[in-house]
């Protein structure tokens, strides 16, 4: 316990110490199968994306570190999710099942020097779990004089179970430094003057219930403070209640309640932040064998102090699920709403070359109407195909214009979104997977000329091979086709043409212990650009060590 502790001081102040840029997101989530961001968590009231896990000791599916050399990946296009994935106790399926509880992961490639990954956890404790995950990573210049940056990040986290309830805790630090790269007159005279640098921390706690089937209620109260702070003087504090719960009126009926209570202060720019934020979601909710359905309504309403803007909406959250056949056929509809509370600390995340100041306003889903099916075919095909249609108000929208080198957040007054997203998943055998997913948008904006940096139609592909139980092959495609991302003063409007995207990885497991690996990300050469006017680097590969003790 004492030389984790030590250890884990000894990270979070090297973390504290330094500067570095924003936590990668997982568009897989942990899983095989293909998730697109914009699928929405609620849409399906049994959703099956899980956590992160944290690495086991045999690696049957061994992980390769993914490369990333700018601030988001390929993956990152639309419906961006701020949180990142927490790493979460282990659980045993079994006594005789060997488990290290500790991994360190080193790297090395083109333009990326060094990687270093640190995880730990307590491993089999039912009562006290704890697990510490870090990551430093650093990125060269290359023909780019200023494509640079370094980023690190962690999250320390526990809890203490009791006979009646549990208590948690969690610490998270992100901390990054870059260059805005695009804008060359002001690199010309003075190039620390594009220099950015931030600091985001989150420090949560809450007391919970168990997972008891026997109590007839449940419940998490949780408390969040979260706080961010830039180079150029932004700055904003959250304070968030997050209380849910409910209660078993039946065996198969249940109320479950939904609260969050946000207030915000700070600067952005020379405008002060006071604003506040509320939401309450109750909802009747009925489960059985084969059917799911949950009848209730969402309300949020938000409003600055400073100049008396205000926002409410209120809203069905009406879903269900039914089994025609239990494992092969389901059909999934609802009809939901809600709001989204925008804010600096997460804008500046998704897009790290935002304007000193920008205007906050939240983004409200005045209607999401959806229907779909989902199953398997025997043990081997999942699949999944769902359309809907969408009424979003405010919708955050980056734009730049033609030669510009920081965005400014847009609102469009009104949006609709015709939307069908399609997977399927094929294990051909124990060792050789297969999958793809489609993603087609059709966006109609109303006060914003487009829906810029929001790519009408995604496909994605992928393919992995274990060999011998030693070896994991893994490919990925990514086709993202022609976007809009900026406009000329004429009114033109400038796109991004259709690209394609080619990784490659592959992991050898040496022994238990020890395993190598190699990852090659923009196989192609292509020539991508995430943000308008700031290009991603070409081909870049690089290789590393994982350890588990």
């Amino acid at each position: 316990m004492k030389s984790l502790k030590y250890i884990a001081l000894f990270i979070m102040g090297f973390a504290l110490a330094g500067q570095g840029l924003a936590q990668t997101n997982d568009p897989l989530g942990g899983k095989d199968t293909l998730v697109l961001e914009n699928e929405r968590i609620e849409d399906v009231i049994s959703s099956e994306k899980p956590p992160l896990n944290p690495p086991k000791a045999k690696l049957p599916k061994p992980e390769t570190e993914d490369l990333r050399y700018e601030s988001k990946d390929f993956q990152i296009e639309t419906d961006y999710e701020p949180t990142p994935p927490e790493p979460m106790p282990i659980e045993l399926k079994s006594e005789e099942e060997a488990l290290y509880h500790n991994m360190v992961k080193l790297g090395i490639g083109r333009f990326v020097s060094p990687l270093f990954q640190l995880y730990l956890n307590n491993g089999k404790d039912y009562n006290v779990d704890y697990g510490l995950n870090f990551t430093h990573r650093s990125v060269e210049q290359d023909k780019l004089e200023f494509r640079k940056f370094r980023e690190d990040y962690g999250t320390l986290n526990g809890s203490i179970q009791s006979d009646a309830f549990k208590l948690y805790g969690l610490f998270h630090m992100y901390n990054t430094a870059y260059y805005n790269y695009a804008d060359t007159a002001t690199i010309a005279q003075n190039p620390d003057s594009a220099k950015m640098s931030f600091t985001r921390v989150n420090v949560k706690a809450g007391i919970a219930s168990l997972d008891d089937p026997d109590l007839p209620y449940y419940y998490d109260l949780g408390l969040a403070l979260r706080n961010y702070d830039g180079l150029r003087g932004n700055r904003e504090f959250h304070i968030d209640l997050l209380p849910t719960g409910g209660f078993y009126i039946t065996e198969d009926f249940s109320l479950d309640v939904k609260a969050e209570i946000n207030l915000i202060s700070g600067k952005i720019g020379s405008q002060k932040l006071n604003r506040s934020f509320l939401g309450f979601a109750p909802a009747l909710v009925y489960e059985s064998q084969g059917f799911q359905a949950k009848l209730g309504f969402a309300w949020n309403r938000f409003k600055k102090k400073v100049d008396s803007t205000a926002f409410s909406n209120l809203g069905p959250n009406i879903e269900a699920s039914f089994a025609l056949f239990p494992e092969e056929l389901s059909v999934i509809a609802g009809v939901t709403s809600g709001m989204t509370n925008n804010h600096y600390y997460d804008m500046i995340f998704e897009n790290p070359y935002l304007n000193d100041t920008v205007d906050i306003k939240p983004t409200i889903e005045k209607l999401n109407i959806y229907g779909g099916i989902k199953g398997n075919v025997g043990q081997r095909i999942d699949y999944t195909a769902k359309v809907y249609y969408k009424r979003v108000q405010n919708p955050l929208i980056y734009f730049t214009p033609v030669g510009g080198a920081y965005f400014a957040a847009m609102y469009d007054s009104l949006m609709t979104v015709v939307g069908v997203h399609a997977e399927v998943n094929y294990d051909l055998s124990h060792d050789l997977k297969i999958g793809g997913a489609l993603n087609f948008n059709n966006y109609k904006t109303s006060t914003v000329e487009k829906n810029f940096h929001a790519p009408p139609l995604r496909i994605d592909a992928n393919v992995e091979y274990v060999w011998n139980k030693k070896l994991t092959l893994i490919g990925n495609m990514n086709v993202y086709s022609q976007t809009p991302v900026s406009q000329f003063q004429d009114g033109n409007i400038f796109d991004r043409s259709t690209f394609v995207n080619l990784s490659l990885s592959a992991d050898y497991r040496v022994i238990d212990r020890f395993s190598v690996y190699l990852r090659a990300d923009n196989i192609l050469n292509g020539n991508y650009q995430r943000w308008y006017n700031y290009p991603e680097r070409p081909l870049v590969f690089g290789g590393g060590l994982t350890f588990i003790f």
